[in-house]
């Protein structure tokens, strides 16, 4: 997952897998800086991409991927790329996004 990590402040989100009659699986977000808050980016812009993952053993088959707010404060918010991949050694750099397969986008 890569997302706007923004300087001095959090932007705690889920992401919730939920396949059709299964227990959903959600993972969370944002609570913590995952770039140095002195970055250069940071610095001038006020936030850099910052990329996290979590692992997850879904079930086979189709399942509805839902963004959803932690807080009921506005917070920053920025989700650009959401990766789902079997291949344990994908390592992103920062401004990389995946290669789409079979016209999954």
């Amino acid at each position: 997952m890569r997302y706007g990590d923004w300087r001095e402040k959090a932007e705690r989100f889920q992401i919730r897998i939920e396949p059709p009659g299964a227990q959903p699986w959600s993972g969370r977000y944002g609570d913590q800086a995952m770039v140095e808050e002195d970055n250069e980016m940071k610095l001038y812009w006020g936030w850099a991409f910052a990329w996290d993952k979590r692992a997850v053993r879904p079930q086979k088959g189709p399942a509805t991927i839902a963004l959803v707010g932690a807080t009921k404060e506005p917070e920053p918010r920025q989700v650009d790329v959401i990766v789902l991949t079997t291949d344990a050694s994908y390592r992103p750099r920062i401004k990389d996004r995946p290669t789409i397969l079979h016209g999954i986008s």
